[in-house]
Order: C-alpha cells, then sequence, then structure tokens
C-alpha cells in the first residue's frame, strides 16, 4: 500500500462517523489514551520569527481580568492538570488499548461505539505494567543516544575557544540530533504494543512490547514517512486556537495509524504487496 494511501483510506472511514469519532478521541484523550507525538507548534514558531497574533487568545483574555482573577484561573488550571495526569497514569493505557478496539471497528465498519475505549478496563494493572514497561524499553534505548549526545554537546561548548564557534555549533547540534535518533526510533518500534495486546490480552505487557519489536522489523521507516505526511496538518491543526485543530487530527491520525498496522499485521506472508514503493529491507539500524 503507497503511503498516500493510508490517508485516503482514513478519510474514507471518517465519513458520516466525524461526530462519534471526535466524542470519542476527545474523552480517551482526557483519560489518556492518545499518544499523537504533539509539540508546542506556537512556541516553535514564535521562536522562528512568525507572529500568531490572535491565534494567543488565552493570554489575551488572561490580559483582560484583574490580577486576582487571573491567578485564580491559573490555580484551577493548574490543579485541572495535576488530576488530569493522575487519570492518564492510572487509565491511559487501558483507554489506549480501547481505543485502538474502536480504531479496528471503524476500520471494518463493524459497529464502532463510544463504550469501546472501556473495553480493557477491566485489566487496568496489566495496561499500567504494559505502560511502564513500554516507557522502560524506550528509556534505555534513549540512552544510546542521550549518554554520547551529553558528551558531545558539552565537551563542544568547553573546547569553543579552541575550535572556534562555528565548528562548535556543528558539535552542538550533532550532539542534539545523536539524542534524538535512538528515541525516535524506539517510539517507532514499540509504538504498535497496545493494538497488539488489544487483539491478544492474554499477552503479557513484555511479550506485547516484544512483538510491536518483531512486527515492526522492515516496517520503520514507513511508518516514519507516514509521521512526516502528517506533520504539515500537525502543525496547522496545533496553531488553531483551544486545541479545535487537534480535534480533527487526532482522529483522522490514529485511524491511519491503525490502517498501518492492519496492513502490516494482517497481511498474508504468502501474498506479495507490489504497491509498496519503499524499500525497506535494510531500514533498522536498532531494535
Amino acid at each position: 500500500m503507497k503511503i498516500s494511501e493510508y490517508e485516503n483510506r482514513a478519510g474514507e472511514m471518517l465519513k458520516g462517523k466525524w461526530g462519534l469519532v471526535i466524542g470519542t478521541t476527545f474523552v480517551a484523550n482526557l483519560l489518556g489514551g492518545v499518544s499523537v507525538e504533539q509539540f508546542d507548534v506556537q512556541e516553535l514558531l514564535e521562536k522562528s520569527g512568525v507572529d500568531l497574533g490572535n491565534f494567543n487568545l488565552l493570554d489575551r483574555i488572561f490580559a483582560h481580568m484583574s490580577p486576582e482573577s487571573a491567578k485564580s484561573i491559573s490555580v484551577a488550571l493548574v490543579i485541572a492538570g495535576i488530576i488530569l495526569v493522575v487519570i492518564s497514569l492510572i487509565f491511559g493505557g487501558a483507554t489506549k488499548a480501547g481505543l485502538c478496539r474502536f480504531n479496528k471497528n471503524l476500520c471494518y465498519d463493524t459497529n464502532p461505539k463510544f463504550k469501546d475505549i472501556f473495553t480493557h478496563y477491566n485489566k487496568i494493572g496489566k495496561t499500567i505494567w504494559t505502560t511502564i514497561v513500554q516507557t522502560l524499553y524506550i528509556s534505555l534505548w534513549s540512552l544510546f543516544g542521550i549518554v554520547p549526545g551529553l558528551i558531545i554537546m558539552f565537551s563542544a561548548l568547553e573546547l569553543s575557544t579552541n575550535i572556534g564557534a562555528i565548528f562548535s555549533t556543528i558539535l552542538v547540534v550533532f550532539g542534539m540530533v545523536l539524542m534524538v535518533i535512538p528515541a525516535g526510533i524506539a517510539l517507532i518500534a514499540y509504538s504498535m504494543t497496545f493494538y497488539i495486546l488489544d487483539e491478544n490480552p492474554d499477552m503479557s505487557a513484555g511479550e506485547a512490547v516484544e512483538a510491536s519489536k518483531n512486527l515492526m522489523d522492515g516496517h520503520k521507516k514507513r511508518l516514519f514517512v507516514l509521521y512526516l505526511n502528517f506533520f504539515g496538518i500537525l502543525v496547522i491543526a496545533s496553531i488553531i486556537p483551544f486545541g479545535i485543530g487537534m480535534l480533527f487530527y487526532n482522529p483522522y491520525w490514529l485511524a491511519a495509524e491503525y490502517i498501518f498496522y492492519d496492513s502490516i499485521a494482517h497481511v498474508d506472508e504468502n501474498e506479495k504487496d507490489e504497491n509498496i514503493v519503499i524499500d525497506e529491507s535494510k531500514d533498522d539500524i536498532l531494535l
């Protein structure tokens, strides 16, 4: 399947179901079940010299409040944030696995329902442990980049007077890139863990994580290209005020991600897919 076909099929899946999908994904997000890679695009653009103007509506609202009101709302938002973090830690894994079930039913048009996201709530302990194991694996692999990256960066800063500012800057940038590469590869390698756990509830946490790594052998580059295809949409969605853009982005991306999983997990091994245009035979740098 060509990369663009994932996007097209995701759009077709969502036709006529946007209300259900947005509502379900929104609640799943509150419960910590949406693991779409996000970042502060507004801050990134501002540092690049882009004036977002009226996009910073929350700051503009605070500017018209009294200091006492702004402080009270800020405290309330912090408390709400802490509560959401606790909820995410407890229910995030189970909700994530349930959202995988929802997207499977959406993909196969087998009556997807809002209650699908609660399918694995009878296995809260296992899903919490799976999240911990998955995070541990990713963190350990990340050390392969963080440790040498930090050494290179600090060495470059210490020797900047001897090697020159330009060469020092190049080394710092190289160190920063080196720090994120193993983590990125690990994130992709273990990204199918909860899809696998949903379909194989008797698997242990370690088995599901290991199965994800094995499933992604030869497919990491392909998923990375899919990430890149969605990057432009993510930037646009992120700068739309109050998260409105993300209400539409998250379901779209998750639908495409499930189609990707389905295309590599449920394919006849004896059938050759001639539509794949990317050579993935040598894309595994590690894992």
